[in-house]
């Protein structure tokens, strides 16, 4: 049992390094950020996120792997947690037009009954200062 666990982690760790060459760094950067370890993305993680949300190809790319990340289930719960956490960081300090993004997909995540009304982060969005 511990070399099956220890083997699965060897080959994720491996996984991770294969597509630091084949992925640009700012997705790197986002799957560190909603990596299903369990502690919480690091603050100058986030800020280097947020700082990148200027480049409209990087927010893209940014808002692809949040999207991807807040759709898991099951096992990969934390994948979700984090993403709402750096989108709630990019709410707070990302560029107006990150903001935009976060807002029109969790409208339409609402739209679809993804969520529930009640969920406290579209509460955020509603009373954040920003707007």
């Amino acid at each position: 049992m511990a070399f099956k666990k220890a083997f699965g982690q060897t080959v994720r760790e491996l996984k991770r390094e294969v597509n630091k060459f084949r992925l640009p760094e700012i997705e790197i950067k986002v799957q560190e950020a909603t990596s299903n370890e369990p502690w919480g993305p690091h603050g100058s993680l986030m800020t280097e996120i947020a700082d990148a949300t200027v480049d409209p190809n990087e927010l893209q790319l940014i808002m692809g792997v949040l999207q991807k990340r807040l759709l898991d289930t099951g096992k990969n719960w934390r994948h979700v947690y984090k993403s709402m956490t750096v989108m709630e960081f990019l709410v707070a300090n990302g560029s107006p037009q990150a903001v935009e993004s976060v807002i029109s997909f969790l409208s339409q995540l609402m739209a679809r009954k993804f969520m529930t009304p009640c969920f406290s982060f579209s509460q955020f969005l509603i009373n954040h200062p920003r707007f």
